[in-house]
């Protein structure tokens, strides 16, 4: 037996639609600091934030992209962007739980679980086409527990912050050079 996770294009499209929107913004942004046509405030924060956006969503989709394999006896989970991969035997999975998470158009599953080394993993129901078949191999290898469903939120935050430092620094940047 061996499953490969088949991540489904929604996520992928949408994410990359959404880089494409607020990059289109931050062209303008950047680009009314080097022509030295002034931006009046509100949308000069607007264009801001729609670009602190495209980074946030560039920054969250390389850290949290990942491809599970699951064996006769391992899970493989493996972070192509950030060159890491994990792998254990099913009797080192400790715990899992499911949440039930309301969407906008639809409310969606999803499955974080913990390793007997304390590291916590969570994929959702709209990442994977196969995701009921990864999740019913994680289910039967661990016992139910409680695990927080904000265990990634202070990546989360710590990235927003960069990328406000980014984008609001390089337009810093680009007004101190075309001044």
């Amino acid at each position: 037996m061996k499953i490969q996770s088949k991540p489904h294009i929604w996520p992928t499209l949408s994410g990359l639609i959404m880089i494409f929107c607020c990059s289109f913004f931050a062209y303008i942004f950047f680009n009314s600091i080097i022509i030295d046509k002034p931006l009046p405030r509100g949308l000069f924060i607007i264009l801001g934030l729609f670009s602190t956006l495209a980074v946030w969503t560039l920054i969250l989709g390389i850290y949290f992209f990942k491809i599970i394999t699951l064996s006769s006896e391992n899970i493989s989970i493996s972070f192509p962007f950030r060159f890491k991969k994990y792998e254990f035997k099913f009797s080192e999975l400790k715990l899992h739980c499911t949440y039930n998470n309301s969407g906008r158009f639809i409310n969606y599953e999803s499955l974080h679980f913990q390793s007997s080394d304390m590291r916590t993993f969570m994929i959702m129901q709209y990442e994977y086409w196969n995701y009921r078949k990864i999740k019913d191999v994680i289910v039967n290898s661990s016992e139910n527990g409680e695990i927080s469903k904000i265990h990634n939120g202070r990546q989360i935050l710590i990235f927003f912050a960069i990328s406000l430092i980014f984008t609001f620094g390089t337009a810093g940047l680009l007004e101190l050079m075309y001044q």
